[in-house]
């Protein structure tokens, strides 16, 4: 279903310049950012009604990086289950059917294999190991965090499960280091 979006929104397979501005102008979508309250859980919240239309909210406390995802993660709410208002809650376990279908759909909208695959291997062309630089290059090149690459990446077996955790624990991949 992400492909399918791409290809209806002529996107390609590469990677997506503004996911914000795609949502408001191509698709319709209402789109709010707004800062939540502090202790707030909530990541992203999706609501669907026929007389308004579709809306999404995105804590904006949060980077960047992580509301670029929680949009796709509402998008994959707005293509699967329309009519099922749905909140994003950080560390959320995706537990329900609803919940893995648009984890599975944002990360397959941001990052689509063949594209993610074929950049992987360009930038990582003769290194013996993944480096936070190639991290670094990669999310910037997708527009999405370091952590949504790398787990990405694992995800695709590209990298070894735990990649992410392994970086956690040595002194992680830090704007510093950008």
């Amino acid at each position: 279903h992400a492909q399918g979006l791409r290809d209806e929104l002529g996107l390609g397979s590469g990677p997506i310049a503004d996911i914000f501005t795609l949502i408001e102008l191509d698709l319709g979508i209402r789109l709010y950012q707004r800062r939540l309250k502090s202790n707030s859980k909530v990541s992203g919240l999706f609501a669907f009604d026929p007389s308004v239309g579709a809306c999404i909210l995105l804590n904006a406390n949060h980077r960047w990086g992580r509301r670029v995802q929680s949009a796709a993660h509402e998008l994959g709410h707005f293509t699967g289950t329309r009519q099922m208002p749905e909140v994003l809650e950080e560390n959320e376990q995706f537990l329900s059917r609803e919940e893995r279908y648009a984890h599975a759909f944002g990360r397959a909208f941001l990052t689509p294999r063949k594209s993610i695959e074929e950049s992987f291997k360009q930038l990582t062309a003769g290194a013996s190991k993944l480096t936070r630089r190639h991290v670094i290059l990669l999310a910037h090149q997708y527009h999405i965090s370091r952590e949504a690459c790398v787990r990405r990446l694992e995800e695709l077996e590209l990298v070894r499960k735990g990649t992410w955790d392994w970086f956690e624990k040595h002194g992680g991949i830090t704007d510093k280091h950008a």
